[in-house]
């Protein structure tokens, strides 16, 4: 069960009081983490809560107190309040879209990337692939520019080779996949790690741009 509450937040762009939802307890009913690190029920079915949305000026945040370097300046801007409204994508991917320029704006590009992949997680459950296929590109340029700056984007078992790997099988860059997966292989590296990268080559040889999990991975390799 997911336990939310209201809260009272000032928003830091514009000074607006509003009542936000703050998650106070979530538990996992089953599933297994993505490849991708998207987490299983029920903490995924919570994902919206992460997000607080300012009805005012439409500055989103996890939390609309926190400022952030131009926030202002970027919640203002047409590119911003474009996508905030972007019919092309669900309201919480374009929340999520939002909430990545305020990273990427303040130099937080890990960051800027999850909340892309998050947004692709959205576009995913309303089944629009071709603007999850466009999120997902733009979550993995920006994993690729955090990890050349020294920012960690692992989430142990799951590195960033996988990570990566996955993100672009899932829309359909079996090139771009496939360097990182050779790439990853050349290493000569032990463990469930390597095991996780032999996995994804499984996949990229069949061309399978669908959603595989670490419990699907761990069934497979462990019998390897």
């Amino acid at each position: 069960m997911t336990i939310s509450l209201l809260t009272r937040v000032t928003c830091s762009v514009c000074s607006s009081i509003s009542e936000q939802p703050v998650i106070t307890r979530t538990n996992i009913l089953g599933g297994s983490t993505g490849l991708d690190t998207r987490p299983p029920e029920m903490v995924h079915s919570s994902i919206h809560y992460p997000i607080q949305v300012c009805p005012n000026c439409g500055y989103c945040c996890h939390n609309l107190a926190e400022e952030y370097s131009q926030a202002a300046e970027i919640v203002t801007s047409k590119t911003y309040q474009t996508q905030l409204k972007n019919p092309d994508y669900p309201e919480l991917a374009n929340w999520f879209l939002c909430y990545a320029m305020i990273q990427k704006q303040a130099g937080e590009i890990a960051q800027a990337g999850w909340a892309s992949l998050q947004a692709a997680w959205v576009c995913d459950d309303a089944s629009n692939d071709k603007a999850a296929q466009k999120i997902r590109q733009q979550a993995a340029a920006l994993f690729q520019k955090a990890i050349a700056r020294g920012e960690n984007i692992d989430r142990e078992p799951i590195t960033k080779e996988v990570i990566l790997i996955d993100i672009y099988r899932r829309c359909g860059d079996f090139n771009a996949a496939g360097k990182i997966c050779a790439n990853a292989l050349r290493q000569k590296s032990t463990g469930i790690q390597v095991k996780l990268v032999e996995y994804e080559h499984q996949l990229l040889r069949k061309q399978d741009k669908g959603c595989h999990t670490l419990e699907e991975a761990i069934k497979v390799i462990s019998v390897c």
